[in-house]
């Protein structure tokens, strides 16, 4: 299933989750709504997220989100945050 990066934004949660299971994230499908999500997720988090970016995890895109120390404490124990679609990790900053 193709679906352009605008509307991603009106899709449902199912459209979304078909979608990710069909990329080929070996051939980088997907790479481009994944990165914009990625950096919506910053303006878009209630904590202090200093930088994102895109990974692949279990052969799924991933959205890696960089915090200082004191949001990270908070953040790390976090591991079922979702953000239009996309599975959160949360990193201290230092790993970016």
């Amino acid at each position: 299933m193709k679906i352009s990066v605008d509307d991603w934004m009106h899709a449902s949660d199912d459209e979304r989750a078909q979608s990710i299971q069909s990329w080929d994230t070996a051939k980088d499908e997907g790479r481009e709504i994944a990165e914009r999500v990625a950096t919506m997720f910053i303006g878009e988090c209630v904590y202090k997220v200093l930088e994102t970016r895109t990974s692949i995890k279990d052969g799924k895109w991933v959205i890696d989100a960089f915090s200082e120390t004191d949001d990270y404490e908070t953040l790390k124990q976090r591991t079922s945050v979702v953000f239009l679609g996309f599975d959160i990790v949360f990193n201290h900053i230092d790993d970016f």
